[in-house]
């Protein structure tokens, strides 16, 4: 979350009048995240709310989202936001040329930088995502409206490959690592795996910096559904042991572990997914890092950015070069 669109407290409040809140008497931007603005907003009657404005997602990417956190209430977990409805029952509000969501502000904080009890506490919470959507496969609620897959919004393998095959806008150093990082073997195995895997929900981009923490250290919330969708679970742990268990930008054993301990807590791993885990966690830094290209290197949402995405690549080529497959199985399991 950040802010990348300007909005006076005037025109905080002409969104507001699309719903039925008192109205704002202060906002403040949130400086954290890499695209979309988010403010909270102050209530006169002291309560607080995000106001967000998306400048990534088009309309319809954001409605989809809304009804994942929708599905995601109604069945009853407890860790991720919610939309507030507009007047007409809208999830997503349209003023001007702008386009967002109001949610309620929720406790807690985010942390500097991961720990062993941190990434323990986001494996939990992610199995418990998984978990709770596993017997939850196409619908958002008794209408029957249709999730969508996360591939919409996101890359899995057969994505990337696409792109470093036939894009133009494909970086030579991105294709380098794609056959570096990606065993042949592998890829067949995955491949093949994919159909028997288990699948549902997934979050797509659980770093450790899109979750609040509360003062004993739990996760109150998941932040951030941008990338959310149906997919496999393994391929939303490879994203999440990406992003959330590296010290000094370089992937930690100790922190991985302990993220795999609390996610086995919930949820038992398959012996397919914990011999992928290796390839998985390539495969998020891959996936995050074309999500790089496409918002900074081709629509240029943020110039300074550009060269963002070689950061995952170089985090993923030093975890190959300092753990083998085989180093990487005996140390885990």
């Amino acid at each position: 979350m950040a802010q990348y669109t300007k909005i006076s407290l005037n025109e905080a409040n002409s969104i507001l009048e699309l719903y039925d809140l008192p109205k704002c008497i202060q906002l403040e931007p949130v400086g954290h995240g890499i695209s979309n603005t988010n403010y909270i907003a102050i209530l006169e009657d002291q309560s607080e709310i995000i106001l967000k404005i998306a400048n990534d997602k088009q309309f319809d990417q954001l409605m989809g989202e809304q009804k994942i956190l929708l599905q995601l209430k109604e069945i009853g977990f407890k860790h991720s936001p919610y939309p507030l409805k507009t007047k007409t029952g809208d999830l997503v509000y349209r003023l001007h040329s702008w386009h967002g969501t109001i949610s309620p502000r929720f406790p807690g904080s985010v942390i500097a930088f991961p720990t062993t009890q941190s990434c323990f506490e986001q494996g939990k919470i992610l199995a418990a995502l998984h978990q709770a959507s596993l017997s939850k496969s196409t619908t958002i609620n008794k209408k029957n409206i249709p999730i969508r897959s996360a591939r919409t919004v996101g890359f899995d393998l057969e994505d990337i490959n696409h792109f470093q095959e036939t894009s133009a806008h494909c970086p030579k150093d991105f294709k380098e690592a794609f056959f570096k990082l990606l065993n042949l073997e592998k890829k067949q195995i995955y491949l093949n795996a994919k159909n028997t895997l288990a699948s549902g929900i997934i979050h797509g981009d659980f770093y450790f910096d899109n979750a609040l923490f509360d003062r004993n250290n739990d996760i109150s919330i998941m932040l951030d559904f941008e990338q959310a969708g149906l997919g496999n679970f393994l391929f939303d742990l490879g994203i999440s042991l990406s992003g959330s268990c590296h010290k000094n930008q370089n992937l930690n054993l100790d922190l991985i572990k302990s993220f795999l301990n609390g996610y086995q807590h919930i949820r038992p791993l398959s012996e397919t997914e914990k011999s992928l885990m290796g390839f998985s966690i390539n495969l998020g830094l891959l996936s995050i890092a074309l999500w790089r290209i496409f918002r900074f290197n081709i629509a240029k949402i943020t110039p300074n950015k550009l060269d963002s995405y070689q950061e995952l690549i170089t985090r993923a080529l030093n975890f190959q070069k300092d753990f083998s497959d085989e180093q990487l199985q005996i140390a885990l399991w």
